[in-house]
């Protein structure tokens, strides 16, 4: 598998099945591992590690995790920033899932911080949106309104597609603060930036937890579903 021929990881993700998104990235893995992209390999790994964990199997999710990790740890760190940080994301979500909210938080603020290193402006996005979800309080509406900044200030697509998302579940909570007229401002935005997105086919509802599990684009572990 050349670096030319690569296939989009993201396009494989199924939300509402996260079995057969597993299934699509094992099928890759032989051709990964023989391609000697040590990127690609750990990202797809991290992604396999997403879909076990959405179906709430830590164990495998953990284990996939720990291979990425030793692929890691032999590669070189200047050509890896974009995998590490999949990585580091990944593993705060399995630990968050499984209880662990003070280790998702270590693991979620470095990821943020190293993505915004790297430059890798969407990645930092969903590390400050995972915060918002594990922290309580002022500091998660804190963290969801950074990962708001970003997303308002994206200058391609993949961040921006955040904005909308975002803009709801910040004004829902704000709603149940009774802060009414901001929460209206928020709608009213996510309204107009849905407007000028191309319409997408609609996966099957979720059953969620967490405060995202308010807004229309969330997965089984209660973060965003953001394609």
């Amino acid at each position: 598998m050349s670096i030319n021929t690569l296939p989009d990881i993201t396009s494989l993700w199924k939300h509402s099945d996260p079995a057969a998104s597993q299934a699509a990235f094992m099928e890759l893995m032989p051709g990964a591992e023989t391609g000697g992209n040590i990127s690609f390999n750990v990202t797809l790994l991290t992604q396999v590690a997403r879909a076990q964990g959405l179906q709430r199997n830590h164990e495998a999710a953990n284990a996939s995790l720990d291979r990425a990790k030793r692929m890691l740890d032999e590669g070189n760190p200047q050509e890896l920033q974009h995998a590490l940080v999949s990585y580091l994301l990944e593993r705060g979500r399995v630990y968050r899932a499984s209880g662990y909210e003070d280790r998702a938080e270590d693991y979620f603020l470095e990821a943020y911080e190293m993505a915004l290193d790297a430059e890798e402006i969407a990645m930092a996005v969903d590390a400050a949106h995972m915060l918002g979800l594990t922290l309580q309080g002022k500091e998660s509406v804190d963290w969801f309104s950074r990962a708001l900044k970003h997303a308002s200030s994206g200058i391609n697509a993949q961040v921006r597609r955040w904005e909308a998302p975002l803009c709801e579940l910040l004004g829902r909570i704000y709603a149940e603060e009774g802060r009414s007229d901001e929460a209206k401002r928020l709608f009213e935005s996510a309204v107009i930036l849905r407007s000028r997105q191309p319409a997408q086919a609609p996966e099957k509802e979720l059953q969620c937890s967490g405060v995202a599990c308010a807004c229309p684009e969330s997965v089984a572990d209660g973060s965003l579903l953001v394609p």
